[in-house]
């Protein structure tokens, strides 16, 4: 077994193809991340007090009004994203119910009120349950399928916020800014 494997690595053939197919992906794939890196390189980070408008990155804690209450860990937050994976034909399908209480940013210079819906999150799940994709799903307003994986991500009071995005001013005679 191990023979044929190395037959098989030695093959200049298939280097060529892997190069050919893998090649052009690779090379487009570095570009885009080389784009994300200069505009996040290129954003400003500043405090909300002193936030210019346009693009700026911000960080502080999550704090608002009142709280909601999250379908899977049961606990209180501001901000839950529920995905839920299911595969009932053999393709993957993802659903996704967000659900947001009012959300603001402090980082004690001022507050900045986040809208978090759709964004790109890039944090670990708070509850990560393949047995609890029946309950979870029967929350949401998808019901065919049998799931097989549910994520919730959550944003809870007090938690640490890096936010990037446009900031602007609700209108002009307004103090409050939004992100």
């Amino acid at each position: 077994m191990i023979r044929i494997l190395i037959w098989v690595l030695s093959q200049p053939l298939l280097w060529a193809v892997l190069g050919v197919t893998l090649g052009p992906y690779c090379f487009w794939r570095g570009f885009r991340l080389l784009q994300r890196k200069r505009v996040i390189m290129d954003t400003p980070r500043s405090s909300i007090r002193a936030a210019a408008m346009g693009r700026v990155e911000i960080s502080g804690k999550a704090v608002g009004p009142h709280t909601l209450v999250a379908p899977l860990s049961h606990a209180d937050c501001l901000y839950y994203r529920l995905a839920i994976e299911s595969n009932p034909q053999g393709d993957l399908r993802n659903k996704i119910q967000e659900m947001c209480a009012p959300l603001f940013l402090n980082d004690g210079t001022g507050t900045l009120m986040i809208f978090p819906h759709g964004a790109e999150l890039q944090m670990r799940p708070t509850s990560d349950r393949s047995e609890y994709g029946k309950l979870a799903l029967s929350l949401t307003k998808y019901s065919e399928g049998t799931p097989e994986f549910a994520q919730e991500y959550c944003i809870k009071p007090g938690d640490t916020i890096f936010s990037s995005g446009n900031a602007f001013r609700k209108s002009v005679g307004e103090e409050e800014s939004s992100f």
